[in-house]
């Protein structure tokens, strides 16, 4: 059904529930006496409290050091308080000293039952601040009830120590208040505008698709719509979607809590319709404004659904991917954004401290915490991704570290093999992408590579590090390589185009996700982009034209190091890879004549300790476990004096 625009004046509820407001914030402590605050710290730092100049009056001062310990400081305090269904905690809060993170924690009257908001890598400003806590936002943390809580008995706020280091923490105004339950909430809410809405404009909130609301295609081309939640709450988001025709290619969004405080929150200028997915990570406001900047079509606006979605929607960034994994089809995005498991492999050189990953579906990630090259095929209309061939995985020779991946399907084979050559702190990532016709019919062909903003490494496979989605901050292509900027401060990391591509293009999120462009058998438009919310995505297309039977190669490299040398001819850095993993596992002297894949799982098993290696550092693995231990270090170096591998062992001793 499409609604069209009536003139009448502006209003978009019907028969509105209002619920009262909820009752005012009780302030649990204003910081003027702190002699009910307990102070602690584990063995090894050091806490100090006083009572110092506050936010309003006396506050909160706390100092800390952890010399080079680690471990944790907190105070703590009893206090008595039953938890309804929706609360939130305010406090305000200012510090200096390095990043560490910032507990904040409600332990029930036994003690023993423990929640928290665990907020990793906190870096406290000078100037006050108002930190707000949700109950959406508090996990369990430890304990034999893992139930939601009920009654606090204890509340605690701990700095434990990521950076370490000494510094200062002040704090003041220590607030709970109720919140309605977001179910009790009404809804739709009331919305008006710089035009007539007019009753049509409930289709924006009905949860229905086929139903369209139009602004007048005589109109002004900026116009706005705010829309009143009724009361203050949390949320993660908005999920948009647009007419097909009639949508802004650029419109941005603003918070409230008061009428005309709006600060903002998103802005884009390169929307492409059909669904806007906005990411608003814990963001709580009584009133929401949505500014049409530019439309695309010129004749005004057209909007099919505004859905406000919960604060889980972008309680992590991989939460976020996660809705979008699911709205697509499976392939679109890596196999662990719809919860199912993948597994990897290291490439890498002996002792370095650069290390690639191929995962079974032959997406590499080029270094720890940093993007992927996923490859897609364009073929007869349509794309093909990791869930539309068949995959087997094989190391070279049957034994040495340099892994592949190989797609099949109808009429096409897809070879994936990365490789690192050269010496330890010099060391560069060859990939090379084999096309083969496997038909007996020519075939026309693309092979995207997708520089991604995902790990290889799943967001469950973590330990003190990020995984899953990592920024992309801008993809730039000059000549025949590629930069690519994982933080705004950091150089770019190059990949160069050793086989000259047909076409590239980059966009960031807010453009669309990468099948918009790839399943059209496009890249985008633009040659370069940056900003945005961060998760920008490259495109590298090459076009192919293969007879029955005939392949093709394409190779990139990826130099790990400033002055890294890389070779014309990546076939000799995959020899040279051959000839030198081949000398030093070759020469472990064991032969089980009726098993020879048993030697070759133990040649392949030392390789992978060597790669493993941070310089002399014997480790366990390349991301989340590259940390040496005494005990794996010692378990580790037997093994390789059982092999053989003297000098390794010295070096580590």
């Amino acid at each position: 059904m499409d609604f069209r625009l009536r003139p009448v004046a502006i209003i978009a509820t019907t028969a509105l529930l209002v619920l009262a407001s909820a009752a005012q914030a009780r302030l649990l402590d204003s910081f003027e006496d702190i002699s009910r605050w307990e102070a602690l710290a584990s063995e090894g730092a050091e806490i100090e409290i006083d009572s110092d100049t506050g936010f309003a009056g006396k506050g909160l001062r706390l100092d800390f050091n952890f010399h080079a310990t680690g471990g944790y400081v907190n105070v703590k305090k009893k206090i008595a308080l039953q938890l309804p269904e929706n609360y939130s905690f305010r406090y305000h809060i200012r510090g200096s000293g390095p990043a560490n993170n910032l507990e904040f924690k409600l332990l029930d009257p036994t003690g023993r039952n423990v929640w928290w908001r665990n907020d990793r890598a906190v870096v406290l400003e000078p100037e006050w601040q108002v930190r707000e806590i949700w109950q959406s936002q508090i996990r369990f943390a430890w304990g034999p009830n893992p139930g939601p809580p009920r009654q606090v008995g204890y509340l605690e706020i701990t700095i434990k120590a990521n950076k370490g280091g000494a510094g200062s923490v002040w704090i003041d105004e220590l607030s709970f208040q109720r919140h309605p339950p977001d179910a009790q909430l009404p809804w739709p809410p009331r919305v008006s505008g710089s035009v007539p809405l007019g009753p049509e404009a409930t289709a924006m909130f009905d949860r229905q698709l086929e139903t369209v609301w139009h602004s007048d295609a005589a109109s002004p081309e900026r116009q706005w719509l705010e829309i009143d939640l009724t009361e203050r709450r949390l949320y993660g988001g908005l999920i948009i979607d647009w007419d097909a025709q009639h949508y802004p290619t650029s419109f941005a969004i603003s918070v409230a809590d008061e009428p005309g405080q709006w600060r903002a929150v998103f802005s884009t200028t390169q929307s492409r319709g059909r669904r806007s997915y906005v990411y608003l990570p814990s963001t709580a406001s009584r009133y929401l404004r949505l500014d049409l900047l530019t439309s695309r079509s010129g004749a005004g606006y057209g909007i099919r659904e505004i859905a406000l979605q919960p604060y889980s929607f972008s309680e992590s960034i991989n939460s976020f991917f996660t809705t979008m994994a699911g709205d697509a089809r499976l392939g679109a995005y890596p196999k662990y954004l719809s919860e199912r498991q993948t597994y990897w492999t290291v490439a890498g050189v002996s002792g370095d401290r650069k290390e690639a990953l191929i995962n079974e579906e032959g997406m590499i990630e080029v270094d720890a915490q940093s993007f992927s090259i996923e490859p897609m095929l364009y073929v007869d209309g349509h794309i093909l991704t990791w869930n539309d061939v068949t995959t087997t995985q094989t190391l070279l020779d049957g034994y040495l570290p340099i892994p592949a991946v190989t797609w099949e399907s109808a009429s096409l084979r897809l070879e994936i093999q990365p490789v690192a050559a050269g010496g330890r702190g010099a060391s560069t990532l060859y990939v090379r992408y084999r096309v083969t016709n496997t038909g007996g019919i020519a075939k026309r062909a693309n092979l995207y590579l997708a520089i991604r903003p995902f790990q290889v490494n799943p967001p469950w496979q973590s330990l003190d590090t990020a995984t899953g989605a990592t920024p992309i901050w801008g993809i730039e292509r000059i000549g025949s390589t590629v930069l690519v900027r994982t933080t705004p401060e950091t150089p770019p990391q190059r990949i160069e185009l050793r086989t000259p591509p047909t076409r590239f293009g980059a966009a960031p999120l807010e453009e669309g996700g990468l099948l918009d462009f790839v399943g059209q058998g496009q890249v985008p438009p633009q040659p370069h982009a940056q900003g945005g919310m961060g998760f920008t995505t490259g495109v590298i297309e090459y076009g192919l034209e293969l007879d029955g039977g005939e392949s093709t190669t394409i190779d990139i490299a990826v130099p790990w190091y400033v002055g890294s040398p890389f070779e014309d001819d990546p076939s000799e850095a995959l020899e040279q890879a051959r000839r030198t993993w081949s000398a030093q596992l070759d020469g472990i002297g064991i032969e089980i004549s009726r098993h020879p894949e048993i030697v070759r799982l133990m040649r392949s098993t030392v390789a992978y300790i060597l790669i493993n290696r941070d310089e002399a550092a014997i480790q366990p693995g390349s991301r989340t476990y590259s940390r040496s231990w005494i005990r794996d270090g010692a378990l580790t170096s037997m093994a390789l004096l059982e092999m053989g591998l003297r000098d390794e062992v010295r070096e580590y001793l």
